[in-house]
């Protein structure tokens, strides 16, 4: 007998959730997940309705989104005795039957006020203990999503070559820290990991991760082109000789950047491609988050330890740019579209030491403002990290600043 009820004991211990089918948008999902308790009251035609209601109402209480679908049948539940009132959870059997496509998870709940009348239906009042998933670092939500798709050849045919230069766009953007980057590649290690999670063996609360699967609002596509070259032959009489001459271009990569939603292409351009997947990457990565997300100076109150808010390996030491302070935003006179901000060259400047997350640089030439509320974004780099030059380069060969693309999000 005593075995029996230790036995019985273990089962009423185990908590078992109730998944719903619900509608996320842009919710991160990670690591940690938090218990929250909260009272609800909803009716319904009867006992097993009404709670059905109240359990819809709790979830959406506390994540915030909207339930598409819920599918109750029978309402099987196992009772357990928990600070004087029965405490109710959902069986395994119920469980099984909608874990598939669910991100949300009630643990337990306790009825703390019942009033069934035959014609008039039910009224519950319930405490609803409900698994909620919190972001670990920073969110998601802060930053916007963007996916990198493989290259491709004209024909549409994707190489290894194409997936290497996918790999290391992805490896840069994620250093910069301006985008949220999603994986698009690794569907069968996911599907794998989420079998596992789905398969009973992880605990309850690691279920609650199925179907977090963000979207992106950006995605960027290209097309990689092969180096072409080009074999011809010359005869010279006077000598008898038959000279050899090898002609050709670099390879190029074409790129843009899509808004998902609209399908609106954002941004495009293209670039030479010589020499390794990693520099090819870092020419259309920089390309890209300056065009969005230029480098900015963050402290300008020491000219010789300016703050810059990017570092790691998307800058490096000896690095020379122009900096440009912020003026009033411009408008198209047709469309009316914001072009961006006026920008006024006002000094160069040359990165001294590289931080994870921030950089420092000193000013080699001109003068930036110190007062607090000027904004100063830095370009292309004018010079080479060699020692100044006192000859004046042409004008013709100065590198100009790209032009700045407002993007919604853009403030």
């Amino acid at each position: 007998m005593m075995h029996l009820m230790r036995g019985v004991k273990r089962l009423l211990s185990k908590v078992l959730p109730l998944f719903f089918v619900l509608s996320v948008n842009g919710v991160l999902v990670t690591a940690a997940a938090v218990e929250v308790t909260v009272e609800v009251q909803a009716t319904g035609v009867n006992q097993a309705d009404a709670i059905n209601n109240a359990l819809i109402q709790a979830i959406q209480q506390v994540t915030g989104v909207r339930i598409n679908s819920v599918v109750v049948s029978e309402l099987q539940q196992e009772t357990r005795r928990g600070n004087g009132k029965d405490v109710y959870q959902l069986d395994q059997k119920f469980q099984k039957n909608i874990q598939n496509d669910t991100n949300g998870v009630v643990k337990e709940y306790r009825i703390t006020n019942m009033d069934v009348q035959p014609k008039s239906g039910a009224q519950v009042q319930l405490t609803v203990t409900i698994e909620k998933y919190t972001p670990v670092g920073l969110s998601a939500d802060s930053r916007r999503k963007i996916a990198v798709m493989p290259f491709a050849e004209p024909s549409g045919r994707v190489t290894q070559g194409g997936v290497a230069l996918q790999t290391s766009l992805i490896a840069y953007i994620v250093k910069t820290r301006r985008f949220a980057v999603l994986d698009r590649s690794n569907s069968d290690a996911y599907s794998q990991e989420m079998a596992l999670i789905t398969s009973g063996q992880t605990p309850v609360s690691e279920q609650a991760r199925i179907a977090q699967v963000l979207s992106a609002d950006y995605l960027i596509t290209g097309t990689l082109r092969a180096a072409q070259s080009n074999l011809s032959q010359q005869y010279i009489p006077l000598t008898g000789e038959t000279v050899t001459n090898v002609t050709g271009s670099a390879g190029r990569a074409d790129f843009s950047l899509m808004e998902v939603a609209t399908r609106q292409v954002k941004f495009a351009g293209h670039v030479d491609v010589s020499g390794s997947n990693d520099v090819a990457a870092e020419k259309i990565g920089f390309a890209i988050i300056e065009a969005i997300y230029p480098l900015r100076i963050i402290d300008a109150s020491d000219p010789t330890e300016l703050v810059i808010n990017q570092g790691g390996d998307s800058v490096k030491v000896g690095q020379r740019f122009a900096a440009f302070v912020l003026g009033v935003e411009q408008f198209d006179p047709y469309t009316k579209e914001s072009l961006g901000r006026r920008e006024k060259e006002a000094a160069q400047i040359e990165i001294l030491r590289v931080l994870p997350k921030m950089s420092y640089a000193k000013v080699i030439k001109g003068a930036l403002p110190t007062a607090s509320g000027v904004e100063i974004v830095l370009r292309r780099p004018t010079v080479n990290a060699a020692p100044i030059n006192t000859r004046a380069t042409p004008a013709a060969q100065q590198p100009q600043a790209p032009t700045v693309i407002k993007l919604p999000f853009d403030k």
